[in-house]
């Protein structure tokens, strides 16, 4: 996928913004829910094949009408019951956030997300291109574009934090970026709501495993045999576990890049 990512001087590869607010209020004001009638599969033509894992696919698509690229995705099964439910709700919830890829519809069938393209892929991917466009070894993301790219990924679990939801499945290739410099935090297949309704602090009822992700970025206590959100409400330092793994990610990104 050609792109034009990281082309500039490195204060330039990325335009981001201190955090002047509290996480819960860096929220774009009157941000759209996503819809959830009115469109339909039909409604786009198949570009290409973006990828795929254990419970989804995604291609990028061209929304007929309007001419507008998205990236599809498409549910191939749950982990557990109710995970497109979930899913669906942390979209809802995290709605006009600056961090994290934007929901533009959803699809009941089949089970879709239409969801913001994000042109330059993860970071993984920005790293490999990088490097076979380079001489090996020190031709990575450049430090001070990797350490805004880490500050866009820590506003972006510090928002889901604040919503109520953790991710449960940091790595780097969840983490995808634009042309224009942006970082966003994408795939919400094995996250788990920890309280009720958005804004809400009761503990929410969820006796499902945690152990769905990527097991080499799990933090120790994930590793516990049945480790499970109880029936009396959902760990209240589940969140704490996305901190681990970021650290795990981005340590990797940087290590790849020297």
């Amino acid at each position: 996928m050609a792109c034009s990512v990281f082309p500039a001087l490195p204060h330039q590869m990325f335009q981001f913004h201190r955090l002047g607010a509290a996480p819960h209020q860096m929220m774009r004001k009157k941000a759209p829910a996503p819809a959830e009638h009115g469109v339909l599969l039909l409604d786009f033509d198949w570009i290409g094949d973006l990828g795929a894992g254990g419970f989804a696919s995604v291609i990028k698509v061209r929304h007929r009408r309007s001419g507008a690229v998205f990236a599809l995705k498409m549910s191939c099964g749950e982990a557990y019951p109710g995970m497109e439910d979930e899913e669906a709700e942390v979209l809802r919830r995290a709605a006009g956030s600056p961090h994290v890829v934007a929901c533009h519809a959803l699809l009941r069938v089949p089970a879709a997300c239409v969801l913001e393209f994000m042109d330059a892929g993860c970071l993984r991917s920005v790293l490999r291109r990088r490097r076979a466009r380079g001489r090996g070894a020190g031709s990575g993301i450049p430090e001070p574009a990797l350490a805004e790219a880490a500050a866009h990924c820590a506003a972006g679990l510090a928002q889901l934090h604040s919503l109520g939801v953790a991710h449960l499945d940091v790595k780097p290739e969840n983490f995808l970026a634009s042309s224009r410099g942006e970082v966003k935090i994408a795939d919400f297949n094995t996250s788990r709501i920890l309280y009720g309704s958005s804004g809400s602090g009761e503990r929410r009822p969820l006796a499902v495993p945690i152990t769905a992700g990527t097991r080499c970025y799990f933090s120790p206590e994930r590793f516990v045999s049945g480790a499970l959100a109880g029936p009396s409400g959902a760990d209240p330092f589940l969140a704490r576990r996305d901190v681990e793994a970021s650290r795990r990610a981005l340590r990797e990104i940087i290590v790849e890049t020297l």
